[in-house]
């Protein structure tokens, strides 16, 4: 979570999108760092946000 915190600036309602989506992923399985970091990767891009590798660090994700 920290590391959320610490590399993402999202508003409170994306945020809520950002849980919901994988809150819903989660119940098919386990929650992993991937799920929550897709999540806001395709926050960003309603957002019209760039997703730089370097933004994400080590959990960046491919978007399909």
């Amino acid at each position: 979570m920290d590391f959320w915190a610490e590399s993402f600036k999202l508003s409170g309602g994306n945020m809520r999108s950002m849980v919901a989506a994988y809150l819903t992923a989660e119940s098919a399985g386990p929650l992993t760092m991937p799920l929550p970091i897709y999540a806001i990767q395709r926050e960003y891009q309603k957002l019209g946000r760039l997703t730089p590798t370097s933004e994400f660090g080590p959990y960046a994700v491919p978007l399909v």
